[in-house]
C-alpha cells in the first residue's frame, strides 16, 4: 500500500472508530486469591484533549471486604506522562478532591504507529477507600476531571451517561 493511501485510510479508520466504543462492565474471578474483580470498561468522558476513560473497579475479597479504585485510561497523539502522587483531581459540584496514585510509569504503550506520528495510551489507578466519594460522583450535578502529567494536563467532564454508569454500577455491585 502506498504511503499516501496509508496516510488517508488509517487515520480516518482510527478516528472513525474512536467513537465506536461501548460502555460495559466485566467480572473476573481469581481462584488463587479467591477475589472477585468487577469493573467498568469504556466509561469515556467529554473533553477536548485526547480521550479519557474513567472506570470504577471493585475488588471483593474472600472475607467479604470490598475495595474500590478508579482507573484512568488516556489516549492521545502525545504522551501525558501521568505523574505519581495527586495527579487525578475531581471537582464534584465545585468541591475539589485530589486522588493519589502511582502514575502511568507501569502502563504506557504505543497503540498505533502512523507515518506522521503515533497514538499512545497511558493508564493509572487511584485507590478510592471512601465509597462516599464514589456516590458523590454518581449523584453530582457537575463533575470535572483534571489528569495531571509531567508534560501537561488534560481536562474532561462527566456526562449524564457517565454519572448514570457510576450510579448503576454502585447499585449493582456496592454490596
Amino acid at each position: 500500500m502506498s504511503n499516501l493511501a496509508c496516510l488517508l485510510i488509517f487515520p480516518s479508520f482510527f478516528l472513525g472508530c474512536s467513537n465506536q466504543y461501548y460502555y460495559s462492565t466485566k467480572s473476573t474471578y481469581d481462584e488463587f486469591n479467591q477475589q472477585e474483580h468487577t469493573y467498568m470498561v469504556y466509561n469515556r468522558l467529554d473533553g477536548a484533549e485526547g480521550t479519557l476513560d474513567l472506570n470504577l473497579h471493585r475488588i471483593k475479597r474472600p472475607n467479604g471486604e470490598v475495595r474500590f479504585y478508579l482507573e484512568v485510561s488516556y489516549t492521545n497523539n502525545d504522551w501525558l506522562f501521568i505523574e505519581e502522587g495527586k495527579s487525578l483531581v475531581l471537582l464534584i459540584d465545585g468541591k475539589k478532591h485530589e486522588l493519589e496514585g502511582e502514575g502511568s510509569q507501569r502502563y504506557r504503550e504505543v497503540v498505533l504507529v502512523l507515518t506522521y506520528g503515533s497514538i499512545i495510551n497511558e493508564r493509572a489507578d487511584y485507590d478510592c477507600p471512601d465509597v462516599v466519594l464514589i456516590h458523590s460522583i454518581a449523584n453530582a450535578s457537575i463533575v470535572k476531571v483534571r489528569l495531571i502529567g509531567s508534560s501537561y494536563y488534560s481536562d474532561h467532564q462527566l456526562t449524564a451517561k457517565n454519572k448514570k454508569n457510576f450510579s448503576d454500577f454502585l447499585a449493582r455491585y456496592s454490596k
